[in-house]
């Protein structure tokens, strides 16, 4: 176990995710779809998030229903964390924990494509608790810690599960081993 109670490589495997989410957020996407918002105004404020709403002249189909980015437009910043959502009158509301100022003038919105790793986090963090969906042990095999169980029977007692198929004793022994064994490397 490693200082935060996480088995082997836990740890190394979060500083990994965790500077995959800062890559994406300081990377300029080149080539993502981006959308340009302007006439922004702040709605509201509270508990450290607020929400805005922008003119859009045109909203890019790919954002709807996904986390996206903001910051300022040709700021070389790192984006922001926001959800924003079209209106039917072209308008889109944005919320953010990001200060945009009172009447922020243009921002750029872009699709979140730190989300994955950021659930991946979420999962690893997790990993070693008592109601953690990784099985430490299980993980353990995939960097050779631990031995996974050995098949329960021997390859040639499997002729009769395989439906007739016509295999060599090399894939014999390849199902036999999947059949008996939780985890099975090809």
């Amino acid at each position: 176990m490693t200082e935060a109670g996480r088995p082997y490589p836990v740890e190394e495997l979060l500083t990994a995710v965790r500077a995959e989410i800062l890559a994406e957020l300081r990377s300029d996407a080149e080539g993502a779809p981006k959308v340009a918002l302007s006439k922004g105004r702040l709605l509201s404020q509270s508990e450290g998030t607020r929400e805005y709403l922008f003119e859009c002249r045109t909203w890019h189909g790919s954002l709807d229903g996904v986390s996206v980015l903001a910051r300022p437009s040709r700021s070389r910043k790192a984006w922001d964390l926001a959800e924003a959502s079209r209106a039917p009158d072209g308008t889109v509301r944005l919320v953010t924990k990001a200060d945009l100022g009172a009447a922020p003038a243009n921002i750029q919105i872009r699709k979140d494509d730190s989300a994955n790793w950021a659930a991946l986090a979420e999962r690893l963090e997790t990993a070693g608790g008592q109601d953690s969906p990784v099985d430490a042990d299980h993980a353990g095999w995939l960097v050779g810690r631990g031995t996974p169980p050995r098949p329960g029977r021997e390859p040639g007692a499997v002729g009769g599960e395989l439906g007739g198929l016509q295999l060599n004793p090399r894939q014999r022994n390849a199902v036999a081993q999947a059949l008996a064994s939780e985890v099975l490397f090809l």
